[in-house]
């Protein structure tokens, strides 16, 4: 048995994904930033950076503080908002045909 044979789809709200890997939220920005170093596809679906309907600069600096236990981050949902985001994601989508969502979205 090779792994193609291998089914490992997931069916998640409704929707059938390929598989159950997504990337974590925030991670990969509006997935365009991914695009250009592995196969988007390859992933069960993109959660996106914090969409708002209206641009955020997010929080003054500094945003990142380092501590003894890790790093704390504060960058405030800064985003270029839902119709910026959108075209981004669309810009990619051209290649990529796994679903987006954004986990978090605000005003």
């Amino acid at each position: 048995m090779t792994h193609n044979d291998v089914d490992i789809s997931v069916d998640f709200a409704g929707l059938r994904l390929a598989n159950p890997v997504f990337t974590a939220s925030g991670t990969c920005g509006y997935a365009d930033e991914l695009a250009d170093f592995m196969d988007v596809n390859s992933l069960g679906g993109l959660i996106t950076k914090s969409i708002t309907l209206r641009p955020r600069k997010g929080n003054p600096t500094p945003r990142i503080v380092e501590t003894d236990a890790g790093m704390l981050n504060a960058i405030g949902l800064a985003n270029v908002d839902w119709t910026g985001s959108s075209k981004r994601s669309c810009r990619s989508s051209q290649r990529c045909r796994s679903p987006f969502s954004s986990m978090s979205r605000g005003s």
